[in-house]
């Protein structure tokens, strides 16, 4: 992979990138190093192509100085990548070529899933920096949480409460869409709280989980077809019935950082990763057990993980 100690603001895609069932992309931004956090960080948008070992093979660059946070493939094989830096979500496909897609107006846009029917929810990731476009006349509302059709640029977005995670100033910074294919589950970044809405009702639900004073934090969350539900708290990661009940947790010999977990394609397994330390693990969801690991050596630098998963599965 390319050097990460010199940024670099080229466009384009390097190595062997033809996207097969089962690979794994990732957001390892060209991020400055050495970090310092405080600071706040600068760099180059970057994706890397790994097999399902996490064996990297080749990356994509966003040529843009804003950091990758938000990340989602659909079945064709187009990324969907946002910055909350720049206030910017794009779409390109894997020569890095523009798609010609419909997005909504700009935000500070973080994390994203797909809706179930073609379309994309995404969160406002937070209320740092300057918040150019949040309650603009542009007819998108001010909500913090959106859902766009790329195909038509119907876009709509919904009031939902937020706990406002570290320093309150913290929306949408994670979600996921439960089974039924209506509800999000969501965290404000360094949160208390899982909270729920329904999209179809418009109607805030009960919050799932609130956390006790000494468990960490409100990160990553994903909720697998039969309902149960993975939640990253900074510390590790707990896996919750679907009624909210501690099924099993999981720890680490790096005891902080611990930002993400999704579900693979097969819930059997999922992706744990670490944004401080730069580290991404694919993990048995039964035993915790280490299934493949990824070492990016970057402080600061992978914040998200994909799986390629086609129209018809893996």
């Amino acid at each position: 992979m390319s050097n990460p100690n010199s940024p670099s603001a080229v466009r384009g895609a390097v190595g062997d990138l033809d996207l097969r069932p089962g690979d794994v992309v990732v957001a390892v931004n060209d991020t400055e190093q050495p970090v310092d956090f405080r600071a706040g960080l600068k760099g180059w948008g970057r994706l890397w192509l790994c097999d399902a070992d996490l064996k990297a093979r080749g990356e994509w660059r966003t040529g843009r100085p804003g950091l990758v946070i938000g990340l989602m493939l659909d079945p064709p094989g187009r990324f969907f990548v946002s910055s909350p830096q720049l206030h910017e979500l794009e779409c390109f496909d894997a020569t890095t070529a523009a798609c010609a897609v419909r997005l909504p107006p700009s935000r500070r846009y973080g994390n994203m899933t797909a809706d179930g029917r073609g379309g994309v929810l995404i969160g406002v990731h937070s209320g740092y920096g300057d918040a150019k476009g949040v309650g603009a006349t542009d007819g998108l509302g001010d909500g913090k949480l959106v859902r766009f059709d790329p195909e038509t640029g119907f876009a709509e977005s919904f009031d939902v409460e937020t706990d406002g995670g570290r320093g309150g100033k913290h929306y949408v910074s994670n979600l996921a869409l439960a089974p039924d294919g209506r509800t999000v589950f969501y965290t404000s970044e360094a949160g208390r709280v899982v909270k729920r809405y329904d999209v179809e009702a418009r109607r805030q639900l009960e919050d799932f989980l609130r956390l006790p004073e000494g468990e960490g934090g409100t990160y990553g969350v994903d909720v697998a077809p039969d309902g149960r539900v993975l939640l990253a708290t900074g510390t590790g990661a707990w896996l919750l019935s679907p009624q909210g009940e501690t099924i099993r947790r999981y720890d680490s010999p790096i005891v902080g950082g611990w930002t993400r977990a999704a579900f693979c394609a097969d819930p059997s397994a999922f992706f744990f990763s670490n944004f401080v330390e730069g580290v991404l693990e694919k993990r048995s969801v039964a035993t915790g057990e280490v299934l493949a690991e990824l070492k990016t050596g970057l402080g600061g630098a992978l914040t998200t993980a994909v799986e390629f998963a086609p129209r018809g599965g893996v």
